[in-house]
């Protein structure tokens, strides 16, 4: 095509302006034509706009689009059903919970270590012995030849003239040889031992506040996955409908090349944008199977998990509020454990001092065998003993061990500290970023409009001929930018919220 001058402007522009409304009208509905009749099942057709007035230009009719990828990302294989399903599986598959849960036991069975200490002990013990290789031994008659000597094989008496040697031979020991003994004892003075039983609970109470927090935190884990999975679905659809878009753009400029209105740049201009669009699709789609992915590994899953689109997100501050209590900051259950912590260290160092003290203990033993009974007639013993222990040298290692309470003290307390710090200011960020997310959301939606309208116009200048085809990209490009950041501002809301509320709560569930 020839380009006129400028100053042949005038006379170009006239038929050129004819030819442009001559070929949009050509695309109209013909007048008069008969009514296709609806495909069964359709939807109903809605009524034809007013006639436009005279000299107006019509709206072409929408351009017939085919294309593979403007088909939706397949269901996962699994869909989370509402909020209470997801509480469910939190509790019967995470993993985070159940080794939170095994920490407690932990801590309980610690516990009770430390009251055995302290408790009598009983134990009972049976020792049998063989002899293999035995000499053999003659025993003595009762009578001996020798006058006025006698012995008793019972006792092992020997009388001899003018004397009598008691035990002056064993009798035979039974083989094998069974002895059986019970022995009892009991701490009478056992401080270090007492005062861990209570170090002990206080580390039960610590683990299931650490419990309760991670409670807390898996939920808004959870949640936040929930979201992203919902917000990747919605960008998805976003992304088609701006392939869609770029498809449009693309076969209206190839048409007005044909019709001899357009350039091969016009095509190129919408081609580029074309690729872009598929390319944001592309990423958004891997992102959405990610956020599934994800969901399910929160859930306690390999596969995959979706989001019905019909889940409702107003759901969670109703779940929230069902399982979650706000309370006040210092009341929060990893504050709580922070200062529980403290309390620990601190009998660490009583426990260190303690190993200084003495103890004291009392035990009994009775024992019972085969052998052969003593002048008493009897084969049993019992007997009762006491010990008292003073430690006084051993190195050094208890003040090493004093050291080291003291040093776990001063930790904890730092511990808390650096907790109550990052918390404060964790609430004052979430209580703040929702007024931000709402304000961002309010600008986000000004802009989506505005680049939408600017959008339409560009196209619709772009059709008659006023327009560029960079314009009509670049508006383009700018409203599927405004979609997008809207998709993603909302997503923010929801998410700032979540934190607000959980921020200041206790979870249980």
């Amino acid at each position: 095509m020839i380009y006129p001058g400028k100053a042949d402007g005038a006379r170009w522009a006239m038929p050129f302006t004819v030819s442009v409304l001559a070929s949009l009208l050509a695309l109209a509905p013909v007048a008069g034509a008969q009514p296709v009749s609806p495909r069964p099942g359709a939807p109903p057709s809605l009524p034809a706009p007013p006639s436009a007035a005279a000299g107006a230009v019509p709206t072409p009719p929408p351009i017939p689009l085919d294309d593979a990828m403007l088909a939706p990302v397949p269901q996962a294989s699994k869909v989370l059903g509402d909020w209470k399903q997801a509480l469910q599986l939190i509790l019967a598959r995470s993993v985070d919970v159940a080794n939170a849960e095994q920490e407690v036991l932990r801590a309980e069975g610690m516990e009770r270590q430390a009251l055995a200490l302290a408790l009598p002990s009983l134990t009972a013990s049976v020792n049998a012995s063989a002899q293999l290789i035995t000499s053999p031994s003659g025993t003595l008659p009762s009578t001996l030849p020798i006058p006025g000597t006698s012995f008793n094989g019972t006792t092992g008496t020997l009388v001899l003239p003018g004397a009598v040697l008691s035990n002056a031979l064993t009798p035979s020991v039974p083989n094998p040889t069974v002895v059986g003994s019970i022995t009892a004892s009991q701490p009478i003075l056992a401080p270090r031992a007492w005062h861990n039983i209570k170090t002990m609970q206080l580390g039960v109470t610590s683990n299931k506040l650490a419990l309760e927090d991670r409670k807390r935190t898996i939920f808004a884990g959870v949640a936040s996955s929930i979201i992203a999975v919902f917000t990747a679905q919605r960008t998805a659809e976003v992304n088609r409908s701006g392939l869609r878009s770029a498809l449009e753009r693309l076969s209206l400029t190839q048409r007005q090349v044909k019709l001899g209105s357009g350039t091969r740049l016009d095509v190129l201009r919408t081609e580029s944008d074309e690729a872009a669009a598929r390319a944001t699709l592309v990423s958004g789609d891997e992102a959405l199977r990610q956020t599934r992915e994800a969901l399910g590994l929160a859930l306690g899953f390999r596969e995959a998990y979706g989001v019905p689109p019909t889940i409702s997100l107003d759901e969670i501050d109703q779940t929230i509020k069902g399982i979650c209590s706000p309370t006040p900051l210092e009341e929060r259950a990893d504050i709580k454990k922070a200062r529980n912590d403290i309390e620990i260290a601190r009998r660490g160092i009583t426990d260190a001092w303690l190993m200084f003290s003495p103890t004291a203990t009392l035990s009994t033993t009775a024992s019972v065998e085969n052998g052969a009974q003593a002048l008493s007639g009897s084969n049993g013993a019992w007997n009762i003993t006491g010990v008292l222990s003073l430690p006084l040298w051993e190195g050094g290692a208890r003040y090493g061990t004093l050291k080291i309470a003291r040093v776990q003290h001063e930790e904890a307390k730092l511990a808390l500290e650096a907790a109550i710090r990052g918390a404060d200011i964790s609430v004052q960020q979430a209580l703040r970023g929702v007024a931000v997310a709402e304000q961002e959301r309010a600008v986000s939606i000004r802009a989506r409009e505005v680049a939408k309208e600017i959008a339409h116009l560009t196209q619709r200048s772009f059709e008659v001929g006023s327009g560029t085809s960079f314009d009509l990209v670049t508006a383009a490009q700018t409203e599927r930018a405004a979609e997008l950041d809207l998709v993603a501002k909302e997503f923010a809301l929801i998410q700032a919220k979540l934190s607000a509320v959980l921020a200041l709560s206790n979870c249980a569930y």
